[in-house]
C-alpha cells in the first residue's frame, strides 16, 4: 500500500513537472519568436536549424549567426569529430542529399 502511494505521488510530481516544462518552452518560443530544431554541438558552438537555414551560437550564449541562406531547407546538421565541418541534409537540386561545409559557414 505504501509503495502504491509513493508511486502515485511520484507520477503526479512528474506530470506536474512535465506540464511546467512544456509551458515554459512554449512561452520561451513565443517570446523569442523562434522555432529552433535539430541542434548539434560543433566545437564551442551549437548549430541548429531555424527559418530553414543553419545557424550557430556560442555555447556560452550570445547572438546567433546564419551559416546558410539557400531557399531550400537545411536540416539535421552533424559536426565532424574535430568540430570544423558540418554535414547536413538539403534538397538543393532535386532529392535530399548530404552536404558538407565549414562550421564557420561558406559554400557547401
Amino acid at each position: 500500500m505504501m509503495l502504491r502511494r509513493s508511486t502515485a505521488r511520484l507520477a503526479l510530481a512528474l506530470a506536474a513537472l512535465a506540464a511546467l516544462c512544456a509551458h515554459d518552452a512554449r512561452a520561451a518560443a513565443q517570446s523569442d519568436g523562434g522555432y529552433f530544431r535539430f541542434p548539434t554541438l560543433a566545437g564551442d558552438q551549437i548549430v541548429f536549424t531555424a527559418e530553414g537555414d543553419l545557424w550557430a551560437v556560442p555555447i556560452a550564449g550570445g547572438h546567433a549567426a546564419r551559416l546558410t541562406t539557400h531557399p531550400a531547407e537545411e536540416t539535421n546538421a552533424v559536426a565532424s569529430p574535430d568540430g570544423k565541418q558540418l554535414a547536413f541534409s538539403a534538397a538543393y537540386d532535386g532529392p535530399v542529399e548530404v552536404y558538407v561545409m565549414p562550421v564557420a559557414g561558406g559554400r557547401p
